[in-house]
């Protein structure tokens, strides 16, 4: 099966290497900017860079649209499509209605995984969800689906976007919290690394027993001594005194400390 993949950031580049690795062919890539362009297709086997947004004469079956949410109804207006090429996008927010407004054939291909384009992603356990405007549409999708990962589901648009804001919280929030991590050992010249371990078994813990076994720490406790003490420390240091303190009382109001 021949693809084309509209975008080459982060989803872009690891889709497309993905897709290759596991035996389909990529046939064309396009891209805004002619140097991350190349850097893809310079990836790829057989790849060709495209400047533009006319595929009415590609021979992909099937196109994913790789790039920022609020894009994905511009490419969609734009792309000029062969009769029966699916067009699907990746977008874990955006609703199918997007693409079918403008075309028949189309679907969702939504990863739910955080992806960069400089760590190498293994397919094997990513959840994948699909969405389509047709049975045909939606088998096609599973075939690929099937062959990257094991975890294989189909949802609507609106537990799909469930699905991304539980992600934002798990992912991208947890990420930032681990930076203030870093910067409050950075300040005091203390190891990050040393918390990989704690952090690693709450996840784990999480997962093993559930989140709501798993919570300890101060603010469960009720323990306002040590709470004023950390909110002391952190008085004027980039709002972070208020993460704390939102935090905190809404761990308490959650188990009602």
């Amino acid at each position: 099966m021949k693809v084309s993949i509209i975008g080459t950031g982060n989803v872009a580049t690891q889709l497309a290497l993905g897709l290759e690795y596991h035996g389909f062919s990529i046939d064309e890539i396009y891209g805004r900017h002619n140097h991350t362009l190349r850097a893809l297709v310079q990836k790829l086997y057989v790849a060709d860079a495209k400047a533009d947004l006319d595929f009415s004469e590609s021979p992909a079956s099937i196109i994913f649209i790789c790039v920022a949410d609020d894009a994905i109804a511009s490419v969609a207006s734009q792309i000029i499509l062969p009769k029966d090429t699916l067009l699907v996008h990746t977008s874990g927010s955006v609703p199918i209605g997007v693409l079918s407004s403008h075309h028949k054939q189309v679907g969702v291909f939504y990863p739910l995984q955080s992806i960069s384009k400089t760590k190498v992603l293994d397919w094997a356990g990513v959840p994948l969800i699909l969405n389509a405007s047709s049975d045909s549409a939606l088998k096609v999708l599973y075939s690929i689906a099937r062959k990257l990962s094991d975890k294989v589901y189909e949802y609507d648009d609106n537990q799909r976007k469930a699905l991304h804001l539980a992600a934002v919280f798990g992912s991208n929030f947890t990420n930032h919290l681990l930076k203030i991590v870093k910067d409050i050992s950075d300040a005091e010249n203390l190891d990050f690394q040393m918390f990989r371990g704690l952090v690693l078994n709450t996840v784990q813990k999480a997962f093993d027993i559930g989140p709501e076994q798993g919570q300890t720490g101060p603010a469960i406790r009720n323990d306002q001594k040590t709470m004023q003490k950390h909110f002391d420390m952190l008085q004027g240091s980039q709002d972070l005194d208020k993460i704390y303190e939102l935090l905190s009382r809404h761990i308490q109001q959650t188990y009602k400390a």
